[in-house]
């Protein structure tokens, strides 16, 4: 009988992006800012770095990945690659300083939200993730080979779901084969939320990251699952022939 695998995924990228009405430059309103964030138990940022068009606000690199939050005229950029924080510290963290910096600046609303989760996981019926995708996924046997003279060395697809009645998001998924590890597929959802209301929480800011953080990690690796699976081989009897378990 087949089985459904499940998975455990290796988020290499979350970031998010609040836009906004553009804002004149203001340094001190940075400055503020900065202040404002490290009197917390625990400061989200450490450094800060006026911009000819903004701010950077950062902390040292680990792994030789990222953790920042760039402010430009028209939005903030938050950005954490190959980092230790989790979805849901990353989720608290970029409403915070999206509440804080609403206040300082007198924003009345983000005009729009777009998060963006890029993760890696391995399929466990398949050692090579192109496998997977040609053979499980589209079904393919030698007909790239037959049709192109070569064998595809990337496989992938990609597929764009629009807003619901329970979600203003549109999500814009990859589903690729991984060139630099071909055992893991490369899954990248960037969801577009409409703008959020400064009503003093930003509620909503943390649970568009966390809505999108769900449809990689629940919907998107339920629906690889479906093709994941590992199918016995055939019985046998002592002459070698499949049994037929059911009637000609």
């Amino acid at each position: 009988m087949a089985r459904l695998m499940l998975y455990a995924p290796r988020t290499m990228s979350l970031i998010s992006e609040l836009h906004h009405a553009a804002l004149p430059h203001d340094p001190e309103a940075y400055e503020r800012l900065h202040q404002s964030l490290r009197q917390g138990a625990h400061s989200p940022y450490s450094h800060l770095q006026l911009t000819p068009q903004g701010a950077i606000f950062a902390n040292p690199p680990e792994n030789g990945g990222a953790s920042l939050a760039t402010c430009l005229p028209d939005r903030i950029v938050f950005r954490e690659e190959l980092s230790s924080l989790t979805h849901d510290d990353f989720a608290a963290r970029v409403r915070a300083v999206a509440r804080q910096f609403c206040a300082l600046r007198e924003l009345g609303e983000y005009t729009q939200q777009t998060v963006t989760v890029r993760t890696l996981v391995n399929p466990q019926a398949f050692d090579d993730s192109r496998a997977y995708l040609k053979h499980a996924v589209f079904g393919f046997d030698d007909e790239i080979e037959a049709g192109f003279g070569r064998p595809a060395a990337l496989f992938g697809l990609r597929l764009v779901f629009p807003p619901t009645e329970e979600s203003s998001a549109t999500h814009a998924l990859r589903i690729e084969s991984c060139a630099a590890d071909p055992r893991s597929l490369y899954l990248e959802d960037h969801a577009t939320f409409s703008g959020a209301r400064n009503d003093g929480l930003l509620d909503a800011v943390e649970a568009n990251i966390l809505e999108t953080y769900r449809f990689v990690t629940e919907s998107t690796m339920r629906f690889l699952a479906t093709f994941d699976i590992v199918v016995p081989p055939p019985e046998r009897d002592e002459a070698g022939e499949d049994l037929d378990d059911g009637p000609n």
